[in-house]
């Protein structure tokens, strides 16, 4: 590790609070112009460091991304993170790295996703400074048949994650946008590689991207409309907390069992009770939405009073809760 990375370390263990350029030497072992040099670089890398007759203060308004501030809310220390200032996607980067052997737990953080992508080839707009935008790649050990309940745990670990920050109540439209206020905050989208000769999965890469903030000027394009954010403005503490809070829950269901995310999943429905309009090989059918199943189907009603599972296709609000 560089005198750099160890100052970052440092300082951001006391986000906030000045930590004296004598202070730093003593522990780090190096000299304090190599503190200062060290402190430099961090300002020219984005860093918000302030400096003061107490010494050095990463400030609590910086919006710059650092592994050692996500590192001190994970509740365990088996992550492998890889922090980007800017990727087109972080599915495609922790993909690359799972074909060359990346252990399970490896993830990659972008600042900014130049072509952020979502279920049904759909773009995920990522702009700089005001998202989580990450995928973790994962090895596990489960039929083929339950891959989807990766998703299922990653959409609960969302809410709660999102619970907790915001206080804001949050829902899951099935199968894998979490919303607030009416408005989609969360995504993901989880692809998997499968051993043919095996029958087995070889791994699966979970994307997720939270909107903490909205960016400068609101959304545009696909976006508008539809996405919305938690807070009104974003700071790196907030994003690593967040991110840090969703691989700890996500976690969870995944070591203890992802069956565990479900009964939450189907109690957090956004779509149940209001009609929706499903699109399935280039039909388009509204529907009313009874709720979801204990395999995490969507139970609709036809127009012709059928009753029907559904287990795939896209699904949209058609009106309001009636």
């Amino acid at each position: 590790m560089s005198v750099k990375d160890d100052v970052l370390r440092c300082l951001e263990q006391k986000r906030g609070a000045a930590v004296s350029g004598g202070a730093l030497s003593a522990r780090l072992g190096v000299s304090r112009n190599a503190v200062f040099k060290a402190v430099c670089q961090l300002k020219d890398a984005g860093y918000g460091i302030e400096s003061s007759r107490g010494g050095y203060a990463l400030s609590v308004r910086d919006n710059t991304l650092s592994t050692f501030g996500i590192q001190k809310y994970l509740a365990e220390n088996k992550y492998n993170i890889h922090l980007y200032n800017e990727v087109s996607s972080t599915n495609t980067i922790v993909k690359e790295m799972a074909e060359h052997g990346a252990p399970e737990w490896t993830v990659a953080v972008a600042d900014r996703q130049s072509a952020g992508r979502g279920r049904l080839g759909r773009t995920f707009v990522s702009p700089a400074g005001t998202g989580i935008y990450t995928s973790v790649l994962l090895r596990p050990d489960i039929p083929l048949e339950k891959v989807t309940l990766i998703t299922v745990a990653a959409a609960v670990a969302a809410v709660r994650t999102i619970e907790k920050h915001s206080g804001k109540n949050a829902e899951i439209k099935w199968v894998n946008d979490v919303y607030v206020d009416g408005k989609k905050v969360c995504g993901i989208l989880t692809e998997a590689s499968f051993d043919a000769e095996l029958s087995k999965i070889s791994y699966a890469v979970l994307g997720v991207g939270i909107n903490v903030a909205a960016p400068r000027g609101g959304f545009t394009g696909d976006a508008k409309g539809i996405a919305g954010a938690l807070f009104d403005t974003a700071t790196a503490e907030l994003r690593s907390a967040i991110l840090a809070d969703f691989l700890n829950f996500f976690s969870e269901y995944y070591v203890g069992g992802l069956e565990g995310a479900i009964d939450f999943y189907r109690k957090k429905q956004y779509l149940v009770g209001r009609r929706a309009e499903i699109s399935r090989g280039g039909i388009n059918t509204v529907v009313d939405v009874l709720g979801v199943d204990e395999n995490c189907a969507l139970v609709v009603r036809y127009p012709n009073d059928e009753v029907a599972k559904i287990s795939s296709g896209d699904v949209s609000v058609h009106a309001e809760r009636g």
